[in-house]
């Protein structure tokens, strides 16, 4: 199974990256029951959901409200 972590605050930037990421794992013959993608709204959502999770991707925006990606990306580290 293959995580992936989508973080901004943007719906719509979170909805085209889940279209990207489904077109790509399809033209990669990868079934959707082989992977799982999980949404954030902020980077302090992404810091809980990394903590509980084991994610092998994440796409973080940088500027969101609560916490940034930078600050999110330096804790997640």
């Amino acid at each position: 199974m293959i995580n992936f972590l989508v973080v901004d605050d943007v719906i719509a930037n979170v909805e085209i990256l889940e279209l990207i990421i489904d077109d790509y794992m399809e033209a990669k013959s990868i079934d959707d029951e082989n992977y799982n993608i999980v949404t954030a709204k902020n980077g302090q959502e992404a810091v809980d959901l990394a903590e509980s999770n084991n994610f092998d991707l994440i796409f973080l925006d940088i500027m969101m409200p609560v916490m940034s990606g930078l600050i999110a990306l330096s804790l997640v580290r």
